[in-house]
């Protein structure tokens, strides 16, 4: 699991949503989403979706993303 993908995944499971839900909320697809939460690689489009959500820049989004994150 990347940063990235644990940043997101915790977000929202903090918020108690479904991943449809949420991935409406991102404005992005459930298929996308899934691919973040599982720690795939994502579009320069998706990064720039995140950033505008959580106002992260899309350069730290992309370094988290390929940054293996061995926190449990």
């Amino acid at each position: 699991m990347n940063k990235l993908s644990k940043f997101v995944k915790e977000k929202r499971l903090d918020l108690a949503m479904t991943q449809d839900d949420y991935a409406f909320m991102l404005k992005m697809s459930k298929p996308t989403l899934i691919k973040i939460e599982q720690g795939k690689c994502v579009g320069l489009q998706t990064l720039k979706k995140l950033n505008n959500y959580y106002g992260l820049s899309v350069r730290l989004l992309r370094r988290w993303m390929i940054v293996e994150d061995n926190e449990s």
